[in-house]
């Protein structure tokens, strides 16, 4: 009787660690991926109506679904002429309409803010040196003397600015003005000559708005971009020093879409054009993870990319 009550309390014991070591499913099941029409202005359509094999399209969405490498995945949606014919939430339907971080698409909502500080006015152009707007920086920083606003907004600045190791510094708040700190880096390269995808160039780009417009990124952004296209459920956080994030920190819903869908014909689009340095470029359809903005901008004749994104953005 007692080796029974042993091998009861061993069993139980067993079952107790067995059910704490099972984690939660890391996707819920795969239901199809018709798209729901959530009134956010997108128009729904089905993939046979634009041309697209639904079959092919289902079998996509189930090796995705099937991957194990896509367990961080949040949502896949599909666009076809500009309409929504496919979309599917790997976490949970809720994803559809909740805020959460963009990550580095703050950086195309950064360069379209600062384009349009060019258009008011408030910056001369992207070939500015950055010692017009910070130059008691370029003053400690002798080195960066040659550097300008489109080699900070085409990732080209040369700071050696690693993203792997340094962006903790500004996610930890871990020096206490981010602009010294990205400023003060060695060069790795001389300003325009190469590209390194950073959060420190973008951050400066920040500093740079700040200084010529007198307000924060943000604020200035809710004034001229976020408020004239009734964009209002998103948050955006600033450095301790004061200076809004530039290279990630923003949180949104699917309005941000609004940036790209029906007003690429004006400021914005022009902001675009203007902060993405002075060649020809033309605003392409936009990227979209969880209904949420991340534009692509083609460049035609420019051998640099635009600030770009990892994570969940799709560019």
């Amino acid at each position: 009787m007692k080796t029974i009550r042993i091998l009861f309390h061993i069993i139980f014991v067993i079952s107790l660690m067995t059910g704490c070591l099972l984690e939660d499913p890391m996707k819920q099941p795969y239901t199809g991926f018709d798209p729901a029409d959530i009134g956010d202005g997108w128009v729904i359509s089905t993939p046979s109506a634009e041309q697209i094999d639904s079959l092919a399209l289902d079998r996509i969405y189930k090796d995705v679904y099937a991957d194990d490498d896509t367990w961080m995945t949040k949502s896949l949606l599909v666009f076809r002429h500009r309409k929504l014919i496919a979309e599917s939430y790997l976490k949970t339907d809720e994803d559809r309409t909740r805020i959460d971080a963009i990550w580095s698409c703050t950086k195309q909502v950064n360069s379209i803010i600062t384009g349009i500080a060019i258009d008011q006015g408030y910056i001369g152009s992207v070939t500015d040196p950055v010692s017009d707007y910070l130059p008691e920086y370029i003053e400690k920083y002798p080195d960066k003397a040659s550097l300008t606003l489109e080699n900070l907004l085409m990732m080209g600045s040369g700071v050696a600015f690693d993203n792997s190791t340094q962006s903790d510094v500004f996610r930890k708040h871990q020096t206490d003005n981010s602009i010294d700190y990205v400023l003060g880096l060695d060069l790795m390269f001389e300003p325009g000559t190469g590209y390194n995808y950073n959060d420190g160039d973008p951050q400066v780009v920040s500093g740079i708005v700040q200084a010529a417009t007198g307000k924060t990124l943000d604020e200035y952004g809710k004034e001229v971009l976020f408020d004239p296209l009734g964009i209002t459920n998103y948050e955006w956080v600033r450095y301790s020093d004061g200076i809004t994030m530039g290279g990630f920190g923003t949180s949104a819903l699917h309005q941000l879409d609004d940036l790209v869908r029906g007003h690429v014909d004006e400021a914005v689009a022009h902001g675009i054009i203007q902060a993405e340095a002075g060649a020809r470029r033309k605003v392409d359809r936009p990227g979209r993870a969880q209904r949420r903005f991340c534009p692509r901008v083609d460049f035609l004749d420019v051998k640099s990319a635009p600030p770009s994104g990892f994570g969940e953005e799709i560019n």
